[in-house]
């Protein structure tokens, strides 16, 4: 295809027919802007169109320094579909053994190019697509499923790093796993899986996959440290775990002794009252007597009086 760029002052940063090559990306795979990627997938051989894109679109909050288009920038394009042709992008594609390998070379040796320029998103892509052409081994060679596995390893063991960027710990494990399954003696795959056990506290587990990766590799210096970080973050947790621990048998010890202490002054209280009861029924009936005894004495003086 053929571009022309400008920025959002209508200034050119961009221009395929000057410089006389033509802008050549698979769709789909990350290897150019949002906009563009989705924008051709409309086009047909030969259209031309004017595209606006938003910055979420084109270079995003980075920009792009050498072409001067600052951090959120807006941009526009004039594309020409000049031609295209269909990616071999499934293992059905592809026959031989050779030709899924060479395929998934490829993909494994651009994402190692996206690596280098911190595109981890579209390096995933690519590593994720090579691992698929080799997916399906089952008519493979015993010496071609061992060169297919080396490669698959290698893409899940950088899978797997992408991930641990990304601080996705359960899909470190899992990718980890996968690789471990290939071979399980994989000292970056037992470090990477250890290290996503490390962070979702697994430390048992952790600390099984870095001591056998020390016993393939004793003097690395990676796996001694995140075995030392094992241990102090368990440390660190169970000493956290008893503090909170007898934090909450202090707390509810104070509470039993707060509901026995409210407990016995409704009791106290209750007594106070049924003694002040038992006081009251008793002046009334001291009451009742004394004006029996008045009464009988008026009516016994009346009596001898009249008599």
């Amino acid at each position: 295809m053929h571009l022309i760029g400008r920025r959002s002052d209508g200034s050119e940063f961009q221009n395929t027919y000057n410089d006389g090559k033509e802008f050549t990306f698979v769709q789909g795979e990350g290897e150019t802007i949002r906009g563009l990627d989705k924008v051709v997938k409309t086009m047909k051989k030969g259209e031309k169109c004017l595209v606006f894109l938003t910055a979420p679109y084109a270079f995003g909050e980075a920009g792009k320094p050498e072409w001067n288009i600052a951090p959120d920038s807006n941009v526009s394009y004039e594309v020409e579909l000049v031609a295209y042709e269909k990616g071999r992008d499934h293992f059905w594609d592809t026959h031989s053994f050779e030709d899924k390998y060479s395929e998934a070379l490829k993909r494994r040796e651009q994402g190692n190019k996206f690596w280098e320029q911190d595109n981890i998103r579209c390096a995933c892509k690519k590593y994720k697509k090579a691992i698929k052409f080799l997916e399906y081994d089952s008519d493979f060679t015993p010496e071609e499923k061992e060169k297919s596995n080396a490669l698959k390893i290698i893409c899940f063991n950088n899978l797997a790093a992408a991930k641990v960027k990304g601080g996705q710990w359960n899909k470190v494990i899992q990718i980890a796993s996968a690789a471990l399954q290939l071979d399980p003696n994989n000292i970056k795959a037992l470090y990477r899986r250890a290290k996503g056990l490390n962070n979702i506290k697994e430390w048992e587990h952790a600390r099984k996959d870095i001591k056998r990766a020390l016993e393939l590799d004793p003097s690395n210096v990676d796996l001694k440290r995140e075995l030392m970080d094992i241990n102090k973050r368990q440390k660190e947790y169970d000493s956290t775990d008893a503090k909170a621990m007898k934090k909450l048998l202090t707390e509810l010890a104070a509470e039993r002794e707060d509901k026995e202490r409210k407990e016995k002054q409704v009791a106290d209280e209750k007594k106070r009252l049924e003694v002040a009861r038992r006081r009251k029924s008793m002046m009334v009936y001291i009451g009742y007597a004394l004006v029996a005894v008045l009464v009988f004495y008026l009516l016994f003086t009346l009596f001898f009086r009249s008599t």
